[in-house]
């Protein structure tokens, strides 16, 4: 670079002491002067490291951090490098909360926060703004991460901290994002009526500290707050600690704080009416939900479908008005118009050779609920026609079938069902339905003997032999101090066991409730050893929460 600097003067002073500069012709002016140009550029060397060093503040030049007795209507903070915003609205927090949100100037490197006039700041409060990771330099995005921006409006900056980690009750994983909150108004209701004194956010680890206290008696709360409001609305999960907390002096220990979303009351959200269907649509599951109208003679068939309840009918229903808890609903009659033809979809529980596991019936699913059945037209033969036990409906399901029959190892049959076997609601009935059935042998199973120690005689369990997300098995255990149960025909593979004091006795887990001040109930999951085939596992799992 120093070679063409040289030769750049070289040629300009050549020029002038000839003095023929005013002579050259325009285009000659013009290739000079390019030359020049080229000459003075500097470009950066291609290649080296990146850049990962976030901004760092210019103390002398920004606003003094924890500043006392702060009167001013403005915090500028400069820094070494020009910088964006990024999720200002969401990173920026200000604890205690501000009435109306500062307006934010971002500039180059210069960041201007303008304080409320219609909001005045508190007498003798500390004041905490914390960017989270709102703050990232311009060009790699490095951000600064929880920056915090610290004054008094009083003579001393309070010092004082609070530390822990929120767990989420359902999955026992840390709990990320959720606000920790502290009220000085000690009230139940106060979570709906004003945002928090003091919060902070959790981070990836469930973890979270709220510095800058003052010594004073606060009620603690958990929110995973939606809308950002800093207030409680209904449906939004929610924790609490069952005392109230002092802060001193002294290093209080980590909080261990819980999550959960709140059962909400029942309620129905839509309803759908086709024929030979009615579906309600509810918040929550409608178990014990009842149905009703004013004729008795009305006939229908129930099925729960997650947080569906559907009614099946043969169409023959009325216009008329149904009530279903507060609400009351008018049906009118939908017209079928199309074609009832037979029908062959189905599921069925057969692996795609014809598997089926040892013990197991045969179950087949079909599109509509079963209206009827013929026994009389269903047939199991291998070289001999072989009489069935029995055939039955499944008691939560209209729409499944169960076909029991002691099926043996090494046996192999076809089902054989004739039209008209099952007939549906909307009046069609089952095309002509044949399936090979291979009962498997038990040695590719396992079986698990399984002892659960250290229970409370006096307290119900709920036991729950898991394949991942999946229930497999379910015990309640009341009564005794310890349990032991026998599973086979098990896949193999690797379970876990999963334990639920089930306070109220109801048969379920339930989440807590703020305002009858309960914690959801206690779980504890134990992964087993994996169980491999024709293998007898013995388990025990200690119940210690």
């Amino acid at each position: 670079m120093r070679s063409r600097a040289l030769y750049c003067n070289l040629i300009y002073f050549s020029l002038r002491f000839a003095g023929v500069l005013k002579l050259v012709s325009s285009i000659l002016v013009a290739l000079i002067i390019l030359l020049t140009y080229s000459c003075a550029v500097q470009k950066a060397p291609l290649g080296g490291k990146k850049d990962e060093t976030p901004p760092e503040l210019d103390t002398i030049r920004s606003t003094p951090n924890y500043i006392t007795n702060f009167d001013l209507d403005q915090i500028v903070l400069r820094f070494d490098e020009f910088i964006q915003l990024k999720n200002a609205f969401e990173q920026i927090v200000y604890s205690p909360p501000l009435a109306t949100r500062p307006e934010i100037i971002q500039r180059g490197k210069k960041l201007t926060i303008k304080l409320p006039e219609n909001a005045p700041l508190k007498e003798n409060t500390t004041y905490t703004i914390n960017f989270g990771d709102a703050i990232v330099d311009l060009n790699e995005g490095n951000p600064l991460s929880n920056f915090r921006y610290v004054f008094s409006t009083g003579d001393v900056i309070d010092s004082l901290s609070i530390s822990g980690k929120v767990v989420d009750d359902l999955t026992r994983e840390p709990a990320e994002d959720v606000y920790v909150m502290l009220y000085d108004k000690l009230s139940d209701s106060i979570v709906f009526e004003e945002a928090p004194y003091y919060f902070a956010k959790t981070n990836k680890s469930g973890s979270f500290e709220i510095q800058n206290l003052r010594s004073d008696t606060f009620k603690v709360v958990v929110l995973n707050d939606g809308n950002l409001n800093l207030k409680y609305d209904e449906g939004e999960a929610i924790g609490f600690l069952d005392s109230f907390i002092y802060t001193t002096d002294s290093t209080p220990p980590p909080l261990s704080l819980n999550i959960f979303e709140p059962l909400l009351a029942i309620e129905l959200l839509d309803e759908e009416f086709s024929p030979f269907k009615m579906k309600f649509e509810f918040r929550g599951q409608p178990i014990n939900i009842t149905v009703g109208n004013y004729r008795d003679s009305v006939y229908w068939l129930t099925e729960i479908n997650k947080d569906s309840l559907i009614l099946w009918h043969d169409n023959s229903i009325p216009n008329d008005t149904f009530y279903i808890l507060e609400d009351t609903i008018t049906y009118k009659r939908r017209v079928f118009d199309g074609d009832i033809e037979p029908f062959n979809y189905r599921k069925s529980n057969l692996k795609r050779n014809g598997g089926l596991e040892p013990g197991q019936p045969i179950e087949f699913e079909f599109p509509y609920a079963i209206n009827s059945i013929d026994s009389s037209k269903f047939e199991l033969s291998d070289s001999l026609i072989r009489p069935i036990e029995s055939i039955v409906l499944d008691s939560l399901n209209p729409r499944k079938v169960k076909i029991e029959y002691n099926f043996s190892f090494g046996d192999t049959m076809a089902l054989y069902i004739e039209p008209g076997g099952v007939s549906m609601v909307n009046g069609s009935i089952n095309d002509t339905i044949t399936e090979l059935v291979i009962p498997e042998s038990r040695e590719k199973f396992g079986i698990i003997d399984l002892t659960i120690d250290s229970l409370n005689a006096e307290q119900q369990y709920i036991m729950q032999l898991m394949d991942g997300d999946k229930e497999i098995r379910r015990r309640l255990i009341s009564g005794e101090n310890q349990a032991k149960f026998r599973f086979d025909i098990l896949p193999p593979k690797t379970y876990s066991v999963r334990l639920t004091l089930d306070a109220n006795k109801n048969g379920r887990w339930d989440p807590g409730d703020y305002w009858k001040k309960t914690q959801s109930e206690v779980w504890q999951e134990t992964k087993l050893e994996e169980l491999r085939q024709n293998w007898e596992l013995e388990a025990k799992v200690e119940w210690k929460p």
